[in-house]
């Protein structure tokens, strides 16, 4: 069911190209990262655009590879920036940059945590998936080994180079792109426990993905991709559920990305499952996906009367009220 739609008042200077990420700021405004022209979007509740943060460039407040969003607080926002390596860090009462916080690795999903940023994605010289940030002492400590498959096949982790986390309690769920394993850990990245959310409809995760990746890393993308389906997205629901999202990508020649994205719910004690609901999308490819609540966000682009696309905001409210749930495994899933 849609809960809410805030449709981008664009125009031909002010667009978005490809959207990234989405941040969820209060009294209904949001921010969009727009990939392809290298900057961030301020919206208000009624989607018109408020402020522009950063432009194209590899300078100080610059971006290049704008790849995820990161809320710290009412006062700031960061910008994870793939090429830089960098977090770029922006006052949003005014735009004005403040200053640049380096990483190493990926950033590709992130949940904000009081004074501690948990962000998710292949970091391949510490091989590790989580990155701890302590806003109060700007340490960032890197956590969460890499699953056996990812360790014996660099071209798995390189690929499939995803990892969604989300705080829970005193424990985070940490699941990577294209591991059947979802790791429960304690705040030191220790696993405490691990299960397998089932797969009815969308392709799932093999057991043997290890052995279907050519090692000599030369395998076309389309059939890369076509091997098993890639974990986006987690997270947490008020009453302590889980909420997954899984995209099963696909190809069409000559360089089209084509994705179809599938909701699964588990519950608070991690015995049962609904799964496997499909999202609906007018875009054939990924796109950036927000929790808030009982309710999903994502950012959808069609095409409209003229050439350019269209931009909303797109909320999902998540019923599991007629749910068929099955039950949910445990243990060792290597």
């Amino acid at each position: 069911m849609t809960a809410r739609t805030v449709k981008l008042r664009e125009t031909d200077s002010l667009f978005v190209g490809k959207p990234s990420a989405v941040w969820l700021a209060g009294h209904g405004a949001f921010f969009v990262a727009d990939l392809q022209n290298a900057r961030v979007f301020q919206v208000d509740s009624a989607g018109t655009i408020a402020r522009v943060l950063g432009r194209p460039g590899p300078g100080p407040g610059e971006l290049e590879l704008p790849l995820q969003l990161v809320g710290l607080g009412d006062s700031a926002l960061g910008v994870a920036d793939e090429t830089k390596k960098a977090i770029e860090i922006f006052t949003l009462s005014t735009g004005a940059f403040q200053r640049a916080r380096p990483y190493e690795g990926l950033i590709m999903s992130v949940a904000v945590d009081g004074p501690t940023v948990w962000m998710g994605g292949v970091s391949p010289r510490h091989a590790r998936g989580v990155k701890r940030w302590d806003l109060s002492t700007d340490s960032m400590t890197y956590l969460v080994p890499l699953p056996l498959p990812y360790q014996r096949s660099p071209p798995l982790a390189s690929f499939f180079n995803t990892v969604a986390v989300a705080p829970r309690g005193n424990r985070l769920i940490v699941g990577y792109g294209a591991d059947r394993a979802i790791l429960v850990v304690d705040r030191d990245g220790m696993a405490v426990d691990s299960f397998a959310v089932p797969f009815a409809r969308r392709r799932g995760e093999p057991a043997d993905l290890e052995r279907r990746v050519d090692p000599k890393n030369d395998m076309e993308l389309a059939d890369m991709a076509a091997l098993t389906s890639v974990l986006r997205q987690v997270g947490v629901r008020g009453d302590g559920s889980l909420v997954f999202v899984h995209m099963d990508f696909g190809f069409v020649p000559p360089r089209t990305v084509t994705a179809k994205a599938f909701v699964s719910l588990v519950s608070a004690d991690l015995t049962r499952a609904c799964v496997d609901a499909a999202l609906p999308q007018e875009d054939p490819s990924d796109v950036p996906i927000e929790f808030r609540g009982d309710t999903l966000f994502t950012v959808q682009q069609h095409v409209g009367g003229g050439q350019r696309a269209e931009t909303s905001l797109v909320g999902y409210l998540i019923d599991s009220s007629r749910c068929d749930r099955v039950p949910v495994s445990h243990g060792r899933l290597h």
